[in-house]
């Protein structure tokens, strides 16, 4: 103890001085080390939690994206066979107008021509009709006599016959 007092170091004051001290350090680690170390703890759990929380996120937005790409793809395809059934839809009932329109082209031919066909025939008809009568009133002043009914009709058919022989 003497060297302690040679160094100018009271014993008993050294000894009041470690147990204050010891005093302080159980307080502080009691109320102020504890909670700051539990805060420490806390902040390390959240980061912990954090982070796997975001590799967590990371590994949904992987699938997500993932998940997006499949249904874009299945839509493109689901588009792609819509348009293709459109275009054959669209070309089925194209050949259905135009056969529609050709029947129907064909029909309005066939009405003008037996039209055409009923008109010559009537006016074949009444031609012949008006020159069988011609052809009477220059046979009845040729033979300068009156024709009766019955040798009109029978000259009307015969000029009629030979009318359709030439013609």
């Amino acid at each position: 103890m003497e060297l302690l007092s040679k160094l100018g170091i009271d014993w008993r004051l050294l000894v009041w001085q470690i147990v204050n001290f010891g005093i302080v350090l159980l307080v502080l680690k009691k109320f102020a080390l504890g909670p700051v170390m539990r805060a420490l703890d806390e902040r390390a759990k959240k980061l912990e939690q954090g982070l796997r929380d975001a590799e967590e996120a990371k590994t949904v937005k992987v699938a997500a994206e993932s998940e997006r790409e499949k249904i874009l793809a299945a839509a493109r395809n689901e588009s792609g066979r819509i348009v293709a059934e459109a275009r054959k839809e669209a070309e089925v009932l194209r050949e259905e107008l135009h056969s529609r329109a050709k029947k129907e082209v064909d029909g309005l031919l066939l009405t003008g021509k037996n039209a055409l066909k009923a008109e010559k025939e009537l006016m074949l008809g009444e031609a012949k009709s008006e020159l069988g009568l011609l052809v009477v009133e220059a046979v009845g002043k040729v033979l300068s006599r009156a024709l009766t009914k019955e040798d009109e009709e029978s000259l009307l058919v015969a000029a009629a016959r030979e009318l359709k022989t030439k013609l």
